[in-house]
């Protein structure tokens, strides 16, 4: 043919072109081109996407700690403040507990003498003699109440052997 060729339908000849192999692998190595430029465009944002997230993320890493380590100053302030506190409430406890200031005060301020050997007075209660005055006591307790309910719990006191 001499390049044209008759399209059915329309009165004018359309152009053909031959099929030249230089045209076509210069259209492939093109179309190859724009296809790496388009997935190293795509690594080029991903990358950038990742990096941009990485940074942030150190970024956020960074400000939590930050804010951690004003937190632990002031604790340590805090801390230490109390421990000066409690020193200082240690000093006065031991000066309020010293046996001559105890003694001074007693002396001099409420007028307490120190006792001799007669006005001192020793007693021996044996332990039998206190159940029989609880005993009295609850049988007093007793004849007092005449509630039939507080009459029934004392009895079981006294028959348990209870105060």
């Amino acid at each position: 043919m001499n390049g044209y060729e008759y399209v059915y339908g329309s009165t004018a000849r359309k152009r053909v072109e031959e099929e030249d192999p230089y045209i076509i692998n210069r259209i492939h190595r093109k179309k190859v081109r724009i296809k790496r430029f388009q997935k190293n465009k795509r690594k080029v944002i991903f990358v950038t996407l990742i990096g941009f997230a990485i940074i942030m993320f150190v970024m956020v890493r960074y400000g939590m700690i930050l804010n951690l380590n004003y937190k632990i100053a002031d604790m340590n302030r805090q801390y230490e403040r109390i421990v000066a506190q409690n020193s200082a409430l240690n000093v006065q406890l031991k000066e309020k507990t010293s046996l001559s200031a105890i003694y001074d005060r007693a002396v001099n301020d409420l007028g307490m003498i120190k006792a001799d050997g007669d006005h001192v007075a020793y007693f021996n209660i044996d332990r039998e003699d206190a159940k029989v005055v609880a005993n009295d006591y609850i049988l007093e307790r007793e004849q007092e109440n005449h509630d039939p309910v507080t009459l029934v719990i004392d009895k079981i006191r006294l028959f348990l052997n209870l105060k």
